[in-house]
């Protein structure tokens, strides 16, 4: 079956139970928009917007050292918000199988197509439901082949069965993304469900200094197969970015391109609701990164404990998060 109309048929299995609250249900659905437009030019805008292919080397080189420090319960991961696959296909090659969730098909199309052009084959489906990559039977000393499995849900609200994970992401300020503090619990209760006792829940947040310092700066990237110009503006009550994004792509037709015009918008989550939504989850906070242009600086522990809260204005932080003893 083609990864599209694979895509459409997960979209189906989208209730009602998991759209956001009407105030800000708008705002996410212009998201999901804009992601959809973005999808086939993401990992080059990604780059342009974020240097993204530091900031993921960073990232996975902080996940190495504290998966390698514990020994992992399990060979499964999952990425929330998983987008074009890059992160799914950086674990399938290092032998996990791996679950994808995202809201955006046309994110997950580009994915499936990534997955499978790099070799990987998708976990069995059925036209009912997805099925989730569970711990096959294999013979003694034989690790079963790791395969994908992508699902179009609400991250706030994701429904993955029985599946557990060693290892759970949601990376490239996702977390910013979720609007309310109820859809931020509900991430973290999503990563919780998903985690396996003895996993890790690895998450990252932009701060206030990011914001500030994007704030109505106009940036463009063009390239010969598109253009994209974005400006963005934050809003200090609100704690709320508001990205007004104008591309370009070619159109199908010879020498035509297609305009398209979306807005994303991000909160300003504070240190405090990231520790109360984590503690309701039933997660806690193991260890926090600070990622800058020349690497990625560990906090103290101390500053964990809420003894001594860490300095408010950063620009991007790295987290680590398990299942509360008590769980």
């Amino acid at each position: 079956m083609r990864p599209a109309q694979t895509v459409r048929r997960l979209a189906e299995q989208m209730t009602a139970k998991a759209k956001a609250s009407p105030a800000w249900q708008e705002a996410y659905e212009r998201q999901d928009e804009a992601y959809d437009e973005l999808a086939f030019i993401y990992d080059r805008y990604q780059q342009q917007a974020t240097a993204g292919a530091e900031l993921m080397r960073q990232i996975l080189s902080v996940i190495d050292q504290q998966t390698q420090a514990g020994r992992l319960p399990c060979r499964r991961m999952a990425d929330l918000g998983c987008g074009t696959g890059s992160l799914l296909l950086a674990f399938l090659k290092k032998g996990f199988s791996v679950l994808g969730i995202d809201r955006s098909p046309g994110m997950l199309n580009e994915a499936w197509q990534r997955l499978e052009a790099a070799g990987y084959a998708p976990a069995t489906q059925t036209a009912a439901a997805p099925s989730f990559p569970e711990d096959r039977a294999t013979r003694p000393g034989v690790a079963p082949a790791p395969a994908f499995t992508l699902a179009l849900q609400d991250i706030s609200r994701a429904d993955t069965g029985s599946f557990k994970a060693g290892v759970v992401c949601c990376l490239l300020d996702t977390v910013n993304h979720l609007l309310t503090r109820r859809d931020l619990l509900g991430l973290f209760q999503s990563a919780a469900r998903l985690l396996i006792p003895g996993g890790q829940f690895f998450f990252d947040v932009v701060g206030l200094e990011h914001f500030r310092s994007l704030s109505r700066q106009p940036s463009f990237d063009i390239t010969e197969q598109y253009a994209v110009f974005w400006q963005t503006d934050y809003d200090e009550a609100q704690a709320l970015n508001t990205a007004e994004i104008t591309g370009f792509v070619p159109s199908g037709r010879a020498d035509a391109w297609q305009r398209f015009d979306v807005t994303v918008t991000e909160r300003c989550w504070s240190w405090a609701e990231l520790q109360a939504a984590l503690t309701q989850a039933g997660l806690k906070l193991a260890s926090c990164y600070t990622l800058t242009h020349s690497g990625a600086e560990r906090l103290p522990r101390q500053a964990l404990s809420g003894a001594a809260a860490p300095p408010p204005v950063f620009t991007r932080r790295l987290l680590t998060a398990v299942r509360s003893p008590a769980d």
